[in-house]
């Protein structure tokens, strides 16, 4: 029940995003995935942060989510991330989600885990940013 209701509360955030906003979606997803998820999954999001005791098994590249599903699922990364899935291994991802609503309303969670996706959905592919610069002549 209460992932349906998080799933409403998200398809209603998704509507109210225009297209101009949506960016701003993705630099808030970039904002939330540098504190929340860098740790981890690295600064280029291939998985590469810094291990702790608390992971036991490889971290996921989050650049190839598309290649390993097939395409980009909107709705399998947002149920992923709120550690919604039932395995023990969304143990790690469901203590996010609760962070998210410690600071705030399901809503507002629900506009965080969206904006986190967008920004994911961005990256695939690699990270723009984390490209090699051009050598100085």
């Amino acid at each position: 029940m209460r992932i349906g209701i998080f799933l409403a509360c998200l398809l209603l955030v998704a509507a109210a995003f225009a297209p101009a906003q949506d960016l701003q979606a993705v630099g808030r997803g970039h904002a939330i995935y540098l504190v929340q998820c860098m740790p981890c999954h690295g600064a280029d999001a291939r998985g590469a942060g810094v291990p702790t005791a608390a992971v036991h098994k490889p971290v996921p590249d989050l650049t190839r989510i598309a290649d390993r599903d097939g395409s980009f699922q909107p709705v399998h990364v947002i149920v992923h991330i709120s550690g919604e899935r039932g395995g023990s291994e969304d143990r790690d991802m469901l203590r996010f989600h609760r962070a998210f609503l410690t600071r705030g309303t399901e809503a507002s969670a629900a506009i965080n885990v969206y904006c986190l996706m967008r920004y994911l959905e961005a990256i695939q592919g690699g990270v723009p940013m984390a490209a090699e610069l051009p050598e100085k002549r």
